[in-house]
């Protein structure tokens, strides 16, 4: 990062003027590329049950195959 140097003081430097230009690395790069999923979430992978409304069971309609009478 390139910026102007607005004050000094024996332990730090501040830069409150704007960022002139940005230059990326490879070990920011790098890191950027190992924080980024490489897959979509896939929820709990843990063994934990769901949280929320179970799905709907389909309803059979009709009469069942066989009588039943």
């Amino acid at each position: 990062m390139t910026t102007t140097i607005t004050s000094v003081a024996p332990h730090h430097l501040m830069a409150d003027g704007g960022v002139i230009s940005i230059r990326n690395t490879r070990a920011g790069d790098a890191y950027e590329a190992n924080r980024r999923p490489t897959t979509a979430s896939t929820g709990v992978g843990l063994g934990l049950p769901t949280i929320g409304v179970r799905p709907i069971e389909p309803v059979s309609t009709g009469c069942s195959p066989g009588g039943g009478n």
